[in-house]
């Protein structure tokens, strides 16, 4: 978009008097522009922070006006700051759980005496309930893993409130497994 020079975005912008820009797809495949996700694939953010600031006082090089500028760093802060609070975890210790379910200990680690752990993180969403249950470690592997998912995924909590309004909360919880004595 910026290079070369006398062919980029920025000199067609500063350059442009109403005309129809043709933008061709740089790709391996000739004709081929990936503008949706494949089959299966999500849409996601890309969430490149340094390239939007790029392309702004680039924007700004090509003679933008300067209320458009700030708008748009305006919306550039505020998505960072979004993003920053959406990916922090907390505790589950930190959070009030409504409804709690036991994991069960797995017969197969019950036979074999085994204890150990298992690290858990989750989203709680508006409405307390728990989604995107992943399982980040464990000791020993392979041996409670689904327990503890069944379970978390079973947990409720009290809605999260920022600035009086419900969000989603990531969390992390270690559920421990040991045999009583």
């Amino acid at each position: 978009m910026l290079d070369p020079a006398s062919d980029s975005a920025k000199f067609y912008l500063a350059n442009s008097c109403n005309r129809t820009l043709r933008i061709r797809p740089r790709s391996r495949a000739p004709g081929v522009c990936r503008t949706h996700p494949r089959r299966g694939e999500e849409r996601r953010p890309r969430e490149d922070y340094a390239s939007a600031q790029r392309w702004l006082a680039e924007a700004h090089e090509a003679g933008v006006d300067a209320a458009s500028i700030s708008a748009v760093n305006t919306d550039i802060k505020a998505a960072q700051d979004a993003a920053k609070k959406a990916s922090e975890f907390v505790t589950a210790a930190e959070l009030e759980i409504t409804h709690y379910v036991t994991p069960e200990f797995p017969s197969a680690a019950r036979q074999r005496a085994l204890s150990g752990w298992v690290d858990v993180q989750f989203k709680v969403l508006t409405d307390g309930s728990v989604s995107d249950i992943s399982v980040i470690g464990a000791n020993p592997a392979g041996a409670f893993e689904q327990s503890a998912t069944d379970a978390v995924r079973k947990w409720k909590y009290r809605p999260i409130l920022r600035d009086g309004q419900p969000i989603n909360q990531r969390a992390r919880v270690r559920v421990r497994f040991a045999l009583e004595k």
